[in-house]
């Protein structure tokens, strides 16, 4: 006795034969291709931020300051930058913003400050 075989069951057995097929194709397709490799950075980049230097991230410190009980950050951005306007002292705030916290006007004696050498921006200005 010879079994019989439906077409339905001819149609399901060639599509996956068909399915098997196109996945080791896509597979085979996949090896050939060399490994996409990293970007590099750029040219004197900071790796952890790409088209940033580390200067620009972190800018230089040009001295250290212990606020007295008088002082605000007007105070020392007039001694440390010749002015005491918003965008000085903004400069030794966002440097020091972990120190102060959210409010730059919560400022105490005895804090250390870094301060931070004034961007070209603000050099240009003066």
């Amino acid at each position: 006795m010879v079994p019989t075989i439906s077409e339905d069951d001819v149609r399901k057995r060639i599509q996956e034969i068909e399915r098997k097929k196109a996945e080791e194709a896509a597979k085979a397709q996949q090896a050939a291709q060399p490994p996409v490799a990293p970007p590099t950075p750029a040219s004197g980049s900071f790796v952890g931020m790409p088209g940033f230097t580390p200067a620009q991230i972190a800018p230089k410190i040009i001295a250290k300051h212990t606020l007295t009980a008088d002082q605000t950050l007007s105070h020392v951005a007039l001694k440390y930058y010749g002015s005491a306007y918003k965008p000085y002292w903004m400069v030794i705030y966002n440097a020091n913003k972990e120190i102060i916290g959210d409010n730059p006007a919560h400022v105490r004696e005895g804090m250390v400050l870094d301060i931070p050498e004034l961007p070209e921006e603000l050099k240009a200005k003066k």
